[in-house]
């Protein structure tokens, strides 16, 4: 069977091992397009064909732009990479369907709520999922009278934007830290007691409007990749991060860690949202060994390679679920400790 796969942010870190998931299997023939809106992205030598598009900021330009390289290139299955075009797309949805372009985003419902993270809590809480504490905040002074609804004086705590991605913006306050401590400088996620981190908004005019507080979580992030089948899970692959700093991307790899709690959690999270196609979950462990979310998507994660040491080809299976080719049955290997490396490839050009 033929398919043509049209795939966004093709300059990504880990562009060449996503690409080549869709290459290394056996029962399709897959055309890459690639798309960027760089014209210079590294995966352009790695694709069938390479196209340059323009940014997610206007939906219609966007939307308008993707879908007539689609038609022009006969694109069975488009997927978005970034949380801005995956929004762009699950609002123009319809669009793609009447052009018979299929989308990596089954359920475009759950996009918005996945966009705004207090939003995603108190729809996961109503559906009966533990989501821990956490509140909503738009100024510095509901941020102060949250903290002392919270006892930060005694326990970690979390603040960040509710909507961002890759860690930007998150705060953890902890009043026993004097000097601040930035983990990632340049997307201003940080660590340090409240006066610090006042300062430091201060400095950077930071306001906190549209902000959300929410306990810290000390027992290491899971990135969870999955594939589901109207909100039932198909392949999951838990990942826990193995860095120092645990809000930094998983450049310093991860593990394969079967853990049966996240695995159950996971399971609830993505039958509550009816998930259909690709999801990907950054799952927190509490103070109490209890698996609590953290951050969720419908894109393929950037490490999702990284899921094969586990024995699952996951970005292939996403084409079967969406083109209605029958899935395959993966036998799962737990344990493997996975490094990223830097390293040439031969290209035609």
């Amino acid at each position: 069977m033929d398919i043509t796969i049209g795939i966004t942010c093709i300059g990504g870190h880990y562009a060449y091992e996503i690409i080549e998931c869709f290459r290394n299997q056996d029962d399709y023939n897959a055309t890459i397009i690639g798309f960027d809106v760089n014209p210079k992205a590294k995966g352009r030598f790695f694709v069938d064909e390479f196209m340059t598009i323009p940014p997610a900021n206007d939906y219609d330009v966007y939307i308008n732009s993707v879908i007539e390289i689609c038609k022009s290139n006969s694109i069975d299955l488009f997927i978005p990479s970034s949380e801005n075009e995956c929004m762009a797309v699950a609002s123009r949805a319809s669009l793609f369907r009447d052009n018979g372009i299929s989308i990596s985003i089954g359920n475009t419902n759950v996009v918005s709520l996945m966009t705004d993270k207090f939003l995603m809590l108190e729809y996961l809480a109503g559906k009966g999922v533990d989501v821990g504490f956490h509140a909503a905040v738009n100024s510095l002074d509901e941020v102060l009278k949250t903290l002392e609804m919270f006892n930060y004086s005694k326990e970690k705590i979390l603040l960040k934007p509710r909507c961002s991605s890759g860690s930007r913006g998150v705060m953890v306050i902890d009043s026993s830290i004097e000097k601040l401590n930035e983990f990632i400088p340049d997307r201003m996620c940080l660590e340090g007691n409240i006066d610090s981190i006042i300062k430091f908004s201060n400095t950077h005019k930071i306001d906190f409007s549209n902000y959300l507080v929410s306990e810290y979580c000390p027992g290491g992030i899971y990135d969870v990749d999955c594939i589901a089948l109207n909100g039932d899970i198909i392949d999951i692959v838990p990942r826990l991060r193995r860095n120092d700093n645990p809000f930094s991307p998983i450049v310093e790899g991860c593990k394969i860690d079967l853990n049966s709690s996240v695995i159950s959690y996971v399971t609830n999270i993505v039958s509550a949202f009816n998930c259909h196609g690709v999801c990907d979950f950054d799952i927190a462990i509490n103070s109490l060994g209890e698996p609590q979310i953290i951050d969720a998507s419908v894109r393929l994660s950037g490490s999702v390679s990284a899921s094969l040491f586990a024995g699952v080809n996951v970005p292939s299976q996403l084409v079967r679920v969406m083109c209605g080719i029958h899935t395959k049955s993966y036998t799962y290997t737990d344990g493997a400790c996975v490094r990223p490396v830097n390293k040439f490839i031969q290209s035609d050009s």
